[in-house]
């Protein structure tokens, strides 16, 4: 909410810059403001000037690379500071501009003044597909939707997922000679994987013992 006085604005022709009549329209309100109890004061969003040119300067990222698997999300923590004069508006964007999750947007509810930081927490989801994928964000200006300030980038890849092995299967005959050794049976002996080699020891032991036998 802002309370502006026509009467507070200098007349056509008058060279007063904008940074100044921000001045001039803060004292206005505050001066409106003081008859106000202190149970009715409200806090007054500064005068941001339209076509004003906003500042953004990258301070620290939690990361600046991650891996995820597939289907799983993260949060980054990143902080700008206002490096400009004029403070941001209310309901600034930090918005993807780049890569896969382009569109994706976080909203500033609050005025950053100006030489204050804040920190944006952007929710980061693992790319459909495998890989290293580069994503950017920057700030928008809700006045005119205008980008400002320099450009995050992030690396996010996806961890590649080992597919498990596939237990090998076979059969193995052996001929298994009855008590008297007048005739032999073919015995079939299916098997699947870990266990061949225990079952190959067991008929070695059979089938020799059968031959000493015989």
């Amino acid at each position: 909410m802002c309370i502006r006085d026509s009467s507070m604005y200098p007349p056509d022709g008058d060279k007063t810059n904008d940074l100044q009549l921000s001045e001039i329209v803060q004292e206005a309100n505050m001066s409106m403001l003081k008859s106000y109890d202190k149970e009715t004061m409200i806090d007054l969003d500064p005068y941001v000037p339209k076509d004003a040119k906003l500042h953004s300067k990258l301070i620290s990222s939690s990361c600046d690379q991650v891996t995820l698997s597939s289907g799983e999300n993260t949060t980054v923590n990143v902080v700008f500071e206002n490096n400009g004069q004029y403070h941001w508006p209310r309901s600034c964007q930090i918005q993807c501009v780049e890569g896969y999750c382009r569109g994706y947007s976080v909203s500033i509810d609050k005025c950053v003044a100006p030489g204050e930081k804040f920190q944006a927490t952007l929710s980061i989801q693992a790319p459909e597909r495998q890989g290293e994928k580069m994503i950017g964000f920057r700030a928008f200006n809700p006045l005119n939707g205008e980008a400002f300030g320099q450009k995050f980038r992030l690396i996010v890849a996806q961890k590649k997922e080992e597919s498990p092995l596939k237990p090998e299967s076979g059969s193995i005959k052996f001929k298994t000679i009855p008590k008297g050794g007048f005739s032999s049976n073919i015995v079939n002996i299916d098997f699947i994987e870990p266990r061949p080699q225990f079952i190959i020891k067991r008929m070695s032991r059979l089938t020799g013992g059968l031959n000493k036998k015989r």
